[in-house]
């Protein structure tokens, strides 16, 4: 009878994690959807553009042109949105617009 102690260890298997770029479009690697604080990154960043005190010009000069994408895809999520309740201004159209449109 073989006690436990005596059977052979089994060889380690280092776990591979899939590396991710990072969702506010840093371009790290992670192996989730954001970077250990990068979400609030991207939340302030989405904030800022909402109340007009960046534009989207302002996001690409600071931060490249991938986390300019992120910023974009993020406010165009209504699901993201929601989860970290941020309301999208509703946008008011003149009447010439609407009845150029129309």
């Amino acid at each position: 009878m073989t006690t436990l102690n005596a059977l052979p260890s089994l060889p380690s298997v280092s776990r591979v994690r899939a590396s991710n770029k990072c969702g506010c479009g840093c371009g790290r690697l992670t192996g989730r959807t954001f970077a250990p604080g990068h979400d609030a990154r991207l939340k302030g960043l989405i904030l800022r553009v909402l109340a007009a005190v960046m534009t989207l010009d302002d996001v690409a000069a600071w931060g490249g042109e991938d986390t300019r994408k992120a910023v974009e895809g993020a406010i165009a999520n209504p699901v993201l949105l929601k989860r970290w309740n941020i309301e999208v201004p509703a946008v008011e159209v003149p009447e010439e617009v609407e009845e150029q449109v129309g």
